[in-house]
């Protein structure tokens, strides 16, 4: 594996996992406002808040001119329209954890504990997928397209 290919795989250990580890939370918050309903509140908004902060900043670095979709688009040109696409989930994604933290704030008359479950389960699910497609083409880049086909 080439210095170029090895970075995005090294960059991939700690951030990815922190940031599932967050959406797994998330889900386990999700359940708990599904058996406690609105006293749970708090607890969500603190979770939204948190991973909201790493998601940010997370994206960052992964936006910067050298970070991995820079690199990704230089090493596997004939996934352009993919690398976009995730690209773009960024900006849904936390278009998503903002609406969920309003919704969460929303006081107890407009509560409306269904919805504010199915989005949290939602958003986690969302995340995880997410980070587990990047994560394939991270390895694509490193492995090369003998291990995973021409690419098309």
């Amino acid at each position: 594996m080439d210095d170029q290919a090895a970075k995005p795989v090294d960059a991939i250990g700690g951030a990815e996992h922190e940031i599932v580890e967050l959406a797994e939370g998330l889900l386990a918050v999700a359940d708990r406002v599904a058996s406690e309903g609105h006293p749970a509140a708090a607890s969500l908004r603190g979770h939204l808040d948190e991973l909201g902060a790493s998601l940010r900043a997370h994206y960052a670095v992964e936006e910067e001119p050298d970070g991995l979709y820079a690199t990704l688009d230089r090493g596997l040109p004939h996934r352009a329209a993919r690398i976009a696409e995730l690209l773009e989930e960024h900006e849904r994604i936390l278009e998503r954890l903002d609406c969920l933290s309003r919704r969460a704030s929303a006081p107890l008359p407009s509560w409306d504990d269904d919805r504010v479950v199915a989005e949290a389960r939602y958003l986690a699910s969302f995340i995880r997928r997410h980070e587990s497609h990047e994560i394939e083409l991270v390895y694509e880049l490193a492995l090369g397209d003998e291990a995973y086909g021409s690419g098309e």
